[in-house]
């Protein structure tokens, strides 16, 4: 199964981060480095990325006409994502182990960094993501993946089966 594994840092980490001292730079970086090579040399390395600074960042929607309406980053957000690794693994367990071992990465000084790290099951483009609707309390669901819906079972005001359907 693949996770994707996302560390977020607080808004005033980024320009924390680069007031460090080169050899704190130098010691996450080369964590980051052994980190990666870790993942790739045992198999279950997919991707990782950093993320541009977060002043970089535009929330885009679309306008009246289909066009692009950006906004800056919004001064309400607390933490921004920083950057991802996918890897592909047995169990969810050994994502978040790995998770662990990432947010443990070296900080100022040295000291265990203990970044914020999101880890998510990436669904495959092939399965399907079976459901139910209650016109009671609205959509409940069970995940087995995600290109289409398949509504399994529909029911009433009243809570009695009404039948299923398929959407794609």
């Amino acid at each position: 199964m693949k996770y994707i594994l996302m560390m977020h840092g607080p808004k005033g980490a980024w320009e924390e981060y680069a007031r460090w001292s080169k050899d704190d730079l130098q010691r996450n970086v080369e964590f980051m480095q052994r980190f990666n090579k870790e993942l790739h040399d045992s198999g279950i390395f997919v991707d990782t990325r950093g993320l541009a600074w977060p002043q970089e960042a535009k929330i885009v929607r679309a306008g009246n006409n289909g066009e692009p309406v950006t906004d800056g980053v919004f001064p309400e957000s607390k933490e921004f994502l920083a950057g991802y690794w996918v890897i592909d693994v047995e169990s969810a367990e050994q994502a978040y182990k790995i998770a662990a071992r990432l947010s443990a990465g070296p900080g100022p000084d040295g000291t265990p960094g203990n970044a914020p790290i999101e880890v998510r099951q990436v669904l495959g483009s092939h399965t399907i993501w079976d459901c139910e609707i209650d016109a009671r309390d609205g959509f409940r669901g069970t995940v087995a993946g995600s290109s289409y819906w398949r509504v399994v079972a529909r029911t009433d005001a009243t809570g009695a089966r009404a039948g299923g359907a398929k959407i794609s």
